[in-house]
């Protein structure tokens, strides 16, 4: 094997551009600069490494783009572009399901914007009709097949999750509970993304359709749906389904996960928790070694064995001295030294201070691709000054106020298309408004908290300092700003004018006035 750095050479499979990927292998030249194949144990170690520089190629699609694992195991080739999106969404549950920040930033969208029970208001021109639509709805949110309260958040969790969702509107049949007969009523499914495919053989598909991913349009117009298929074998009228999909544009059929963009940054801030776990143990071990001055041959291992002995059980150490368990020293041990013996401990002596910071432009990177803010992402909450963030104003709340309205939108078209399905009602619809409110996102009341900071100031309860961080302004900018502010002031000087028609002056000037 050549020691020199060695260049590796691929080609895009379509376009035919060469990219040149230089892997500098300095570290293992200069590990084995040293050393020659004699042995079998070098001549493996040497082919390992061959192997390693042939097998080495970028995962590269038919565009030339290389993609990236976001979960690990499969990776993006030209078969797994953005295309094949189940293995984008499978993905992205993997993330939501052992990813313990992953789960946290949807669950935390899903909380904010739709909680448990959303207000629900219906209105009217006519008493009559929203006496009657009003009636209606309070008796179907109370079924379980319309599953009102649950659907909703669920049907939040999944499209954050899998990038899209199906609410599907069915019809249940008749049934008799004991002596309770309940007519035909309206029941509410979701549709799992990967059962919405389109048949295998689609010899019978009329040329005016596309069916692309199981989403029937027309072929002319991405943008008019006019159903979707079911296992392959269902066809769905588009006016029983709510399709919601977050990611694409509004011409794509399909959406794509919200974590898409930060999947790599969580995978990374994972791998960066572990490796400061292993930097701390490494920080903390302790090799303690035991010098013996003047010692008579076989001293040490007479002096090993002894140290070995004392660490586990005599008996177990007595009847098979090469089995015996070295036990490990526990917190407080005492080692006494024998007479020419020292012990020495050494620690790994890592800094490594400035590594934390890497951990936070993680954070912030996961915080930008999700547009939240850090401490949502990392639920720190430590900081006072973040509770100036919970405004109408902060960009992360504004983000929630967006899906918030967003998720309400589908669950008022739930609430309509249930309703529809009575026959009574379906001329009342025509002019009802129907709205559900979320729980409130932005809750500071501005003049109630100035008011409250006001009276903790008073009462030397905070200080300057911290009523500026609360209201989210720098401290040393204002003091600054208030100085420069101060030295500008235009006052009147009244001993500058013997009129008695006061002159303006600077305030920085008042030590040339006239005497």
């Amino acid at each position: 094997m050549s020691r020199k750095s060695r260049k590796i050479t691929e080609t895009a499979p379509t376009n035919g551009d060469t990219r040149i990927h230089e892997v500098e292998f300095q570290s293992l030249r200069d590990a084995l600069s040293e050393l020659t194949p004699q042995t079998s144990g070098q001549r493996k170690l040497f082919e390992m490494v061959e192997k390693l520089c042939e097998s080495y190629a970028a995962d590269v699609d038919a565009q030339g783009r290389t993609w990236l694992p976001i979960s690990g195991g499969k990776t993006f080739d030209a078969a797994n572009c953005i295309e094949n999106l189940e293995v984008i969404r499978n993905q992205s549950r993997w993330l939501y399901t052992f990813n313990g920040l992953a789960k946290g930033i949807i669950d935390l969208i899903a909380d904010y914007c739709c909680g448990r029970s959303p207000k629900v208001t219906i209105t009217h021109e006519s008493e009559v009709a929203q006496k009657a639509l009003r009636e209606a709805w309070d008796e179907e949110s109370l079924s379980d097949d319309v599953n009102f309260e649950k659907g909703g958040y669920e049907g939040a969790i999944r499209a954050m999750r899998d990038g899209e969702v199906f609410h599907r509107r069915v019809m249940l049949p008749a049934i008799t509970i004991g002596e309770t007969q309940l007519p035909d009523r309206v029941g509410w499914r979701f549709m799992d993304p990967e059962d919405v495919k389109a048949p295998d053989d689609q010899r019978s598909k009329p040329p005016e359709e596309d069916w692309t991913h199981g989403v029937i349009t027309r072929a002319d117009d991405a943008m008019t749906v006019l159903g979707y298929w079911y296992m392959g074998t269902q066809r769905i009228p588009a006016d029983e389904v709510i399709h919601v999909k977050i990611g694409v544009d509004s011409n794509r059929k399909r959406g794509l996960p919200f974590l898409l963009a930060a999947a790599p940054d969580i995978l990374d801030y994972g791998k960066f928790r572990k490796s400061r776990t292993l930097l701390n143990i490494m920080r903390s071990a302790l090799a303690i070694i035991a010098e013996l001055k003047d010692a008579a041959p076989g001293a040490v291992v007479r002096k090993a064995n002894a140290l070995r002995a004392q660490t586990t059980s005599p008996t177990t150490y007595a009847s098979n001295p090469a089995t015996a368990q070295k036990t490990a020293w526990q917190p407080g041990t005492t080692l006494v030294a024998g007479p020419g013996t020292e012990y020495k401990m050494l620690d790994a002596k890592i800094a490594a201070d400035d590594a934390k910071e890497d951990g936070r432009g993680i954070l912030l990177m996961i915080a930008a691709a999700t547009n939240l803010p850090e401490y949502m992402v990392s639920r720190d909450c430590s900081n006072a000054a973040l509770a100036s963030l919970q405004c109408a104003e902060a960009p992360g709340i504004v983000s929630l106020i967006s899906w918030q309205g967003e998720f309400m939108g589908v669950e008022a078209k739930r609430i309509r298309m249930t309703l529809a399905k009575r026959d009574e009602l379906k001329d009342y619809l025509k002019g009802a408004k129907i709205e559900v409110v979320g729980p409130p996102i932005a809750i500071v009341d501005e003049e109630k908290q100035t008011k409250a900071l006001a009276v903790e100031k008073q009462n030397s309860i905070i200080g300057r300092r911290t009523w500026r961080n609360i209201r989210g302004y720098n401290s040393e900018t204002e003091d600054s700003d208030i100085a420069d502010d101060q030295a500008n002031e235009i006052v009147p000087d009244p001993a500058a004018d013997p009129t008695g028609i006061a002159n303006e002056i600077r305030k920085k000037d008042a030590s040339k006035k006239p005497k």
